[in-house]
């Protein structure tokens, strides 16, 4: 694990518990208003892990949690045997993301290796690249929004507040497409049964890359479909008014070349 640094006590960190923190060096997103700034590049190692997991050995039952932040956690190749260090000396693990590598974020799930996930939310769809001022696949986004509410595993979505690049309005739409991405257009989704003509675009262009990546993507426990058959899969769900067909079409012309 590439460290940036250790902080051996917090109160406020870890929802409910005493816990220690691990900021690991490196971040994907340039955001203008970075607090941890001198963490994003992910240049110099500062932190020892066997130093860091023989301290954690002498707080064991004084320590309830580690937080495991950045940087972006997830951009680490031995995340997930870091984690399962922590979880072999007894303690919960809190992970805090970006959400934007959601095969490593799925990977530590599925093997139980976190209690807790604390996840950003950066901006609305069409303000994410402005505000972290790189490009990225939305889906990711989306797959990890996704996944942290599905998995049964605590967890809190945050945004940070910045009068300059957002408005309440982007408050308001974040909150909508996060919540609506499985609603359906003809009422039958969840969780609010929004009709049609309460669901914008971008709620649309959401809920469609959401199934069209779920369906193709290959996952440990199934392999992803071929483009063409997840298409006639969406244009069947566009016939049976679930999906937007204007943007089932576009998917396939889209995404054809990939």
């Amino acid at each position: 694990m590439l460290i940036g640094g250790f902080q051996k006590t917090s109160l406020i960190d870890y929802p409910k518990k005493i816990a220690a923190i691990v900021f690991t060096h490196g971040c994907n997103f340039r955001c203008h208003y970075c607090h941890n700034p001198e963490l994003v590049t992910g240049a110099e190692k500062i932190a020892d892990e066997n130093a860091i997991l023989g301290f954690l050995d002498t707080r064991k039952g004084k320590l309830d949690g580690i937080v495991v932040t950045g940087g972006e956690p997830c951009l680490q190749k031995d995340l997930p045997e870091f984690l399962a260090k922590l979880k072999d000396k007894g303690f919960d693990v809190k992970l805090d993301t970006n959400g934007s590598r959601f095969d490593m974020l799925e990977n530590v799930v599925l093997k139980g290796l976190v209690d807790y996930i604390a996840m950003d939310i950066k901006a609305p769809l069409a303000k994410y690249k402005k505000i972290i001022d790189t490009d990225i696949d939305i889906a990711e986004i989306e797959n990890s929004i996704e996944l942290i509410m599905s998995c049964g595993i605590n967890y809190e979505f945050r945004t940070t507040v910045t009068e300059a690049l957002l408005t309440v309005e982007d408050f308001e739409e974040i909150r909508d497409w996060a919540a609506f991405h499985h609603e359906k257009l003809n009422g039958k989704g969840y969780p609010f049964g929004k009709t049609a003509a309460e669901l914008n675009e971008p709620e649309r262009i959401m809920a469609c890359i959401d199934i069209y990546q779920a369906l193709t993507e290959d996952r440990p426990y199934k392999k992803g479909l071929l483009h063409e058959k997840t298409c006639e899969m969406l244009d069947d769900m566009a016939q049976k008014g679930f999906v937007d067909s204007d943007i089932s079409k576009k998917i396939r012309e889209c995404f054809g070349g990939i």
